[in-house]
């Protein structure tokens, strides 16, 4: 990943319990720096919305009452295959599928609209990337009501081969300007400074990153 992209990073988890570190990028909120591996709705930090959307319930982030303690579902490709054995300890029901493309992981979501639970993960876009308007199918399929984590993208640094990872994730974490509803999960950002959680294809899990992609997840996802 390039290191100019990790513009838009929060802290996100600190009252969840589970230790997740910085990363070294930092934004300014309220005249203090502050530096996180997740990402959440900006409105604190005064950017504004291209779009009229409501603003985000708290000042921080798309905030639920409590720590949301429900079922979760997982969408995601190869990626997110290799934590399905972390995710169900946690109370995550994955459906990954290797070479998983993101229209593909919107018809699987559309399918299922009526039985989504209130909190669902996304992880698409290894496979040829995703733009605003993957993103924004997804969002109108899942709906304006439930809290959807999007997870960036971490492939390996070949800028020929993988030429969308930077736009990919570059629309991820801009849609928190436009969804209210919406938190970013920052993969890419996490696995910078944290090595050997990806094996030597740069892409996918290694035994200590299905722990560590999971627990990121989850502690995003629930964070009140």
């Amino acid at each position: 990943m390039r290191q100019g992209l990790v513009g838009l990073v929060v802290a996100a988890v600190a009252a969840t319990g589970v230790a997740l570190p910085s990363v070294s990028s930092a934004v300014v909120v309220g005249g203090r720096r502050q530096t996180g591996i997740a990402v959440d709705h900006p409105a604190s930090l005064g950017l504004a919305s291209p779009r009229s959307a409501p603003a985000p319930a708290g000042p921080a982030h798309h905030r639920l009452a409590t720590r949301y303690t429900g079922r979760i579902f997982a969408i995601g490709d190869s990626v997110m295959l290799g934590a399905r054995r972390c995710l169900p300890p946690l109370g995550i029901t994955a459906d990954p599928l290797g070479n998983r493309q993101a229209y593909q992981g919107a018809a699987v979501l559309l399918g299922m609209r009526a039985r989504l639970p209130r909190v669902v993960i996304v992880h698409l876009g290894t496979n040829a990337g995703i733009d605003d308007a993957g993103i924004d199918t997804i969002m109108k399929i899942i709906g304006p009501d439930r809290t959807v984590v999007w997870v960036t993208l971490q492939l390996r640094n070949d800028y020929t081969r993988y030429r969308y990872e930077d736009s990919s994730n570059l629309a991820i974490r801009q849609l928190l300007l436009r969804f209210p509803n919406a938190r970013v999960a920052d993969w890419n950002a996490y696995t910078e400074v944290h090595r050997g959680l990806v094996g030597g294809d740069g892409i996918h899990l290694t035994r200590p990153g299905c722990a560590a992609y999971a627990h990121l997840i989850d502690s995003v996802a629930r964070a009140a």
